[in-house]
């Protein structure tokens, strides 16, 4: 599977890119949105990990361009610092799965399963399965799912 990691913090996106490549996965990385969107067009990723929080344009402008371009495309957020508004609106926007930083690189594997068992990602070719078929997952559904999200 072909994923796209979108983080400014350098080594976080290194360290990510480095565990879904020893998965068997190929990991592409930009540094901003700008990137980001670059890169969309140019590698045609199955899926997108995309931190909430960069300067300039932040993570959900990049989510609100994506959908834009692709409503179906898997769009899993990441963040160490999102605020209520930010997830609310994220999920508005049909983002896919949402996972707070510090557990991003122990439930990576339990992401993309999601992904799979939601139909929205083929485990045989890796390719994005059934794009146009679900858009969105429906309200109360328990989509999406939260990746250990800070305690209260």
């Amino acid at each position: 599977m072909k994923i796209l990691v979108v983080d400014d913090e350098t080594e976080v996106a290194r360290l990510l890119a480095d565990v879904l490549r020893q998965a068997g996965h190929q990991a592409v990385v930009a540094h901003d949105g700008p990137g980001a969107l670059a890169m969309l067009d140019r590698e045609r990723p199955d899926v997108v990990f995309l931190d909430v929080r960069m300067p300039g344009m932040s993570g959900i402008d990049v989510l609100r361009r994506i959908r834009q371009a692709d409503a179906a495309l898997p769009v899993v957020l990441v963040t160490a610092h999102a605020g209520e508004a930010e997830v609310a609106e994220a999920r508005s926007l049909g983002v896919s799965e949402i996972v707070w930083k510090p557990r991003i690189l122990a439930n990576v594997d339990e992401v993309l399963g999601e992904l799979r068992a939601a139909d929205r990602v083929s485990e045989e070719s890796g390719r994005v399965a059934g794009r146009g078929r679900r858009r969105l997952k429906r309200e109360g559904s328990g989509f999406p799912h939260v990746f250990g999200a800070p305690q209260q």
